[in-house]
Order: structure tokens, then C-alpha cells, then sequence
């Protein structure tokens, strides 16, 4: 560990103390951190700390040690690397140890106002912020002798004069305060200490409870709630002490009804500090974990009538199968305690979770009166605890209001269906609940032209569609549009894509770009845009696919190819444009990828492909395969060729050799000219224009 040395006439320093080095008599200091706070790093550089606030609380600290004739004071903002991970997880599994082993803490209350009258300063005193931080706790119990300071570093009393103040503030017994010994007190009521209290980072819930119950584990700070998990199944390596499983649950988490038998949070112990250990049965087996999850041996007894058990409770419970009993009681009483547990769902029949986790039962003769007999000796019984999966869709519930707004040169012609918005000026309002979806009809002003969009909510995510595929007549069936998306796979499952921004090209080089605009002020009110874009603009390239902005866009022109276009691959990479049916749009999002184009020649009846990609340096390069050539199959698939140039010793060895454009060549039959150029760049994005000449020679003419 490292000590500040305060010896006086020398100005601060760390001094390092390895392991199994004798550790001089030192102070300790126990404090809320504030606002420029002293780190390790500035420590080494005394000049650029002195103008800190939290300076001033290191020098304060140091003369009060120095005054009681101490060489060394701990502080933790400075006397730990914090830029290292491993010292960082160290001192966290040592933190109770130096405040055991300091000879005198002191807790630096610095929102106490010093020079109070003595009623004044009782009540600055119970509301101090440091009794609801999590880390002073553990300081709080270890150390044997604390004194408290107001913001003046003017002494308030120690923990022994103030025990009777301190307990009504934080329920901890005066035994206990005055003993310095949590040991022999319940899991159940030590953690009832911990209700409430706040930390900055979610996992320090449960790292600063370690030294109270005496264990190790490392800390791995983002796996936010499951430290205390781990923190319970630590506690359970080393204690038989049932009382960990007499918690309940706050009314917010009842909703899940049903989950593991260990708590999530302190916050479940809240009402838990008068339980206690009660060995009502020597038939205690020791516990274990499992890939089934806590293996244990509790009494059961099956609940004959639970929906008399869900009268006597909550009307809103589900029905329990089993009490499983504890051996724990209410201190004073002889009565045990129990838990409501069920068969977990799809598992084997050892296999358990806990029900109605906002009960606890205490020997409750209306309850009992509804269960059957003990069941033998207590049983053998697997609980698994439920892991939040950071891939679970947490809110099924959730639905969104939208605001349509289309642009000026848009009409908004009817919608289906009608009843669940209503028009204001150009916004739509409407409320779209989980699973459905809304059509709307829209006009261009300049052209006629119908388009629809589609609106829905799926998997608590808001997607969009566009249609432009008519009946011949031009008459839109807007109900049947709607109606079509029920088909699971209708509109090549767009609801599974949730796509939230999406574009359809239209004719004159124009494109329909729908989208919307998630506000973090606004949660789930969401604005969708509806515009009429040139084919150019930045915001077009960035909504074809949900994949991210498109650094590389190809039109590509085969209207002079006399060819018929087979197959295009990927076929999220290509558009095809419903007014032009010999141009296609190809999207690349980054270098080294390619889209690949099969025709069928109409006078020759040769197939052909043409390769379009982009380098890794980001240059364009192109490729033809006709079927002269040796390596290529006329039945070859555009999947095929597209992967046979990322295979080794494939085609991709000479596309490094390909350039940008690439010059007529006579293949037998058929010539085939492909002539890329770049049209406009605008940053990173860049604009191809590509056509395709398809001619056949004069020889196979003759």
C-alpha cells in the first residue's frame, strides 16, 4: 500500500510499502468525494494541485494527523493508481483492512457547517450526505476509533461518544459500533445497513460490502447489477447463514413475479434487519454451485390451495407451489420464515426459482391453514438465477407517437387505417402501439406521382417501408397494402429489418427518403420526415440500408446493352428504379467490397457479369467475365463470382491489377465495354456513373 508521509518540514509524498513490509501508525481519512479531488497522478507534481479544492481537504487532514502525532495518513483519491486496473481491484478487496488497521479514522463531513448551536449541528449531522454513501459504510465499521469533523475541521464527537445519534441514522446497533465487529450480526440485517445507501457506479454496491462479510472477488467494472449476484455467491462459499435469502423485493421489480433466490440490489434488505439465523433443523447440508444454478436442501410444503394463498396476499400474484422454509426468524420470536418457490418453467424437476419475491412469510397460520405437511426431509433443490441477457428486448410494452411531416412538394392523400390519428396542418399525429402499423397515401405535387408509407411498431422498435408498386391503372389500394404486411414474410420482412430510415427512387433523378429522427428529449415521440431528394444528396446515400452512410454510390446504365439483367448480388447493395428498368444503383459502405451484375445478351443469348468494387485504398475498379473465359462457369451464380474473389487463389488475385475503367476487349461473339467515371464527390462519399456496351463482333455477325 502507499502512505502519505507528512513528516514534519517535508512536503507531502507517497511512500510505497510492499507486501510483507512492516506498516508504520498511520491515520486514515473517510470522506465524500467532491469536485476536484487530488488524484495519484498530481500528486507527483505538488504545483499543479495547490489550487484544487480538494487539496485544501489533504492538507487539513495531514495537520490533524500530524497534531496526533502521525507520520503517515491514507486518503484514497491519492493514494491509489487508479489509471491501473489491477492496483485499482487490489486496493477494493483491501479497502476494509486499512481502515481496520488504521489507528484512528477521520470522517471529514464537509456539507456539516462548522460553529452550529448544538441543535442546529444535530440536525446538519443526521441529514450529512456521508451516512448515504455506500463506501462509508465499511469505513463507518472498521476502523475502532472515528472522529467526526465538520467543514471547519473543528471535531464533532467520535463514534463512540455519538453511537446512540449514529444507530438512529443508520440502524446499525450500538454493540456493533462500539465493538467494531459486524461478525456475528446476520447477513440479512448487515445488508439492511446497505439499503439505501448510493454509490457513482452501480458495481460499488457491491464492492464495498466486501470486507463486511469477509470475502474476495475481482471487480469488473460494466457488469453493472450481476456484482452483487457475485457478491452473494461469494458470501455463500464461506457462510451457511440462511438469513441471505430473507429479502424482498421492491414494489418496481415485483413485476417479474417470479426470478432467483438471491437479491438484486441491497435495497432489497431494506426491511430485513431484525431476521436472524434459527437452526430449527440440524439437517443442514452444506451449499453449492452448479451449472443448475444454487444447489441446497430446504423443507418444503406444497400448497394445497394457492389461490386462497393469492386472496390472503395480493389479488395481483400469481399462484406459488411450495413454501420452502428457512432456518431464520424475526429476532424475539420463534416463528420461522419462508418463501413462496415454483418448478422453474422448462426445466427438470429439481429445478427451482423464486415466486412472489415481494413476500416474505412469518409462520403465518392463514397461509399454513392452505398447505399440505412437510414433505420428509428437506429436499434437494436447484435455483437458477436469471442473468439479464444484453441482447433481451427489456420493454415489450412500448409504443411510440409519431409526427409525420412531410415536406412542402408532398400531398398527404388518406390513410388506414383512419381512425387512429388525426391531421394537423402538415403533421400527422398518431399513436402506434406494439405490433401495429399504419399506411399512408402521398402524392408528389409537381408529377402525380403515388407513393405509400408504411409505419409500425415491431419488437418495441419503430420501422419504415415505401411502396411504389402499383396495379397498371395507377390506383393505389392503400387497405390492401396494409393488409399485406400481416403476411410473415410480406414486403420481404420488413418488420424484422426495422428499418427506421429507408428511400425509394423516383423518376427525373429524384428519390423518396422517409426517415426518422429519434430526440433524446423526446423518448418516444418521434418525428418521421418524408422528402423528395436529388438522387446526389448526402442524406440519400445514408438510407438504403440499415448498415451506416454509403462511402461509394454507382449508377449503372445498361440501356445501351441490349442485355437482360439475370440476377444481381447482394442484393442489399443494389436498387433497382421502377421507371428505369435497365439502371440500377449499387452501395457500398466501405472499401474492399463489390456488387456483381449477370446479363443474358438478347441477340447472342451469351451471359455475362459485370464486377463493380472499390479497393481498400478507395479507388474503383471494375471486371467482366464472359463465358470464353477459362475460369468462368455460364451456370455460375452472381453469388459465386462474387465470393470467388474473396477466396485465396481466387479471382481476387488480379483485382489489385484492375483499374477504374476498362477498355473494350473482344471476347470471341461478344464485346463488352464497361466505363466508370466518377461524377461528384462530396468528402469521403463519391458518385459513379458506370455504362454498359454489349455489341456483338463482326465476325460472328457473318
Amino acid at each position: 500500500m502507499r502512505l502519505l508521509d507528512i513528516m514534519t518540514g517535508n512536503e507531502p509524498k507517497l511512500v510505497y510499502f510492499a507486501d510483507g513490509q512492516k506498516i508504520p501508525r498511520y491515520a486514515i481519512l473517510s470522506h465524500v468525494w467532491e469536485d476536484e479531488e487530488v488524484s495519484f497522478q498530481q500528486m507527483q507534481d505538488p504545483s499543479s494541485m495547490k489550487d484544487m479544492r480538494g487539496f485544501s481537504k489533504i492538507v487539513r487532514a495531514a495537520e490533524q494527523a500530524r497534531s496526533d502525532r502521525f507520520d503517515y495518513i491514507w486518503i484514497d483519491t491519492c493514494c491509489i493508481d487508479k489509471t491501473s486496473s489491477s492496483e485499482l481491484s487490489e486496493a477494493i478487496n483491501s479497502m476494509y483492512r486499512y481502515y481496520r488497521e488504521a489507528r484512528v479514522c477521520y470522517a471529514y463531513l464537509g456539507d456539516v457547517q462548522g460553529g452550529l448551536p448544538s441543535r442546529s449541528l444535530e440536525s446538519a449531522f443526521y441529514a450529512s450526505r456521508w451516512f448515504k454513501r455506500g463506501w462509508t459504510l465499511q469505513e463507518l465499521l472498521a476502523p475502532r476509533r472515528v472522529i467526526f469533523f465538520a467543514s471547519d475541521w473543528k471535531a464533532i464527537g467520535t463514534k463512540a461518544s455519538l453511537h446512540r445519534d449514529i444507530t438512529g441514522i443508520t440502524g446499525i446497533p450500538s454493540m456493533v459500533l462500539l465493538m467494531s465487529d459486524p461478525g456475528e450480526i446476520s447477513i440479512a440485517q448487515r445488508m439492511s445497513w446497505a439499503a439505501g445507501r448510493e454509490t457513482t457506479r452501480v458495481e460499488d454496491r457491491a464492492y464495498s460490502l466486501m470486507g463486511i462479510f469477509g470475502v474476495f472477488m475481482p471487480t469488473i467494472y460494466g457488469e453493472g447489477t450481476h456484482a452483487f449476484t457475485r457478491l452473494q455467491e461469494e458470501i455463500l462459499k464461506v457462510s451457511d447463514d440462511q438469513t441471505i435469502f430473507a429479502w424482498k423485493s421492491n414494489p418496481e421489480a415485483q413485476s417479474a413475479e417470479f426470478g432467483g433466490i438471491l437479491a438484486t440490489s441491497p435495497d432489497d434488505f431494506k426491511e430485513s434487519g431484525e431476521y436472524e439465523r434459527f437452526n430449527w433443523t440440524d439437517n443442514q447440508q452444506p451449499y453449492s454451485m452448479t451449472n443448475l444454478g444454487l444447489q441446497i436442501r430446504l423443507p418444503l410444503i406444497p400448497i394445497i390451495h394457492p389461490e386462497a394463498i393469492i386472496d390472503i396476499c395480493d389479488a395481483s400474484l400469481s399462484p406459488p407451489e411450495f413454501l420452502a422454509l428457512l432456518n431464520a426468524r424475526r429476532r424475539g420470536t420463534s416463528e420461522y420464515l419462508a418463501i413462496y418457490v415454483k418448478k422453474f418453467e422448462e426445466s427438470n424437476a429439481l429445478q427451482f426459482e423464486r415466486a412472489n419475491s415481494g413476500i416474505l412469510v412469518e409462520d403465518n397460520q392463514a397461509i399454513l391453514d392452505q398447505c399440505g405437511k412437510i414433505e420428509g426431509n428437506p429436499q434437494e433443490l436447484f435455483f437458477k438465477e436469471r442473468v439479464p441477457s444484453g441482447f433481451k428486448v427489456l420493454d415489450q410494452d412500448t409504443g411510440y407517437v409519431i409526427l409525420l411531416r412531410p415536406s412542402a412538394e408532398i400531398t398527404l392523400e388518406r390513410r388506414h387505417p383512419s381512425s387512429q390519428s388525426k391531421l394537423v396542418a402538415f403533421n400527422t399525429i398518431l399513436r402506434l402501439d406494439p405490433g401495429s402499423f399504419m399506411a399512408f397515401h402521398f402524392s408528389v405535387n409537381h408529377s402525380q406521382q403515388p407513393f405509400v408509407v408504411i409505419a409500425g411498431i415491431h419488437n418495441s422498435s419503430l420501422w419504415l417501408d415505401i411502396v411504389l408498386d402499383f396495379k397498371e391503372s395507377g390506383a393505389v389500394d392503400l387497405e390492401g397494402i396494409h393488409d399485406s404486411y400481416y403476411d410473415d414474410n410480406g414486403h420481404d420482412g420488413m418488420l424484422e429489418k426495422n428499418l427506421d430510415r429507408t428511400s425509394k427512387s423516383l423518376a427525373d433523378n429524384q428519390v423518396i427518403l422517409v426517415e426518422a429522427q429519434h430526440q433524446v428529449d423526446g423518448d418516444h415521440i418521434v418525428p418521421v420526415y418524408i422528402r423528395i431528394l436529388d438522387r446526389m444528396h448526402p442524406d440519400v446515400a445514408q438510407a438504403i440500408s440499415s448498415t451506416g452512410t454509403f462511402q461509394y454510390t454507382f449508377l449503372v446504365d445498361f440501356n445501351n446493352a441490349d442485355s437482360d439483367l439475370l440476377e444481381a448480388y447482394p442484393s442489399m447493395f443494389w436498387e433497382s428504379l421502377p421507371h428505369e428498368k435497365d439502371i440500377m444503383n449499387l452501395f457500398l459502405n466501405r472499401n474492399g467490397i463489390s456488387g456483381v451484375l449477370c446479363f443474358r445478351h438478347q441477340w447472342s443469348g451469351e451471359r455475362y457479369a459485370v464486377i463493380l468494387g472499390a479497393h481498400d485504398n478507395g479507388e474503383m475498379w471494375s471486371d467482366i467475365l464472359t463465358k470464353t473465359d477459362y475460369d468462368f462457369d455460364d451456370k455460375e451464380s452472381a453469388a459465386d463470382i462474387h465470393n470467388s474473389y474473396y477466396r485465396h487463389n481466387g479471382r481476387g488475385e488480379k483485382i489489385l491489377h484492375l483499374c477504374s475503367s476498362r477498355l473494350p476487349s473482344t471476347r470471341s461473339r461478344l464485346t463488352v465495354d464497361v466505363k466508370p467515371w466518377l461524377e461528384k464527390q462530396v468528402g469521403a462519399r463519391k458518385w459513379y456513373r458506370t455504362d454498359i456496351l454489349a455489341v456483338t463482333s463482326s465476325a460472328w455477325m457473318r
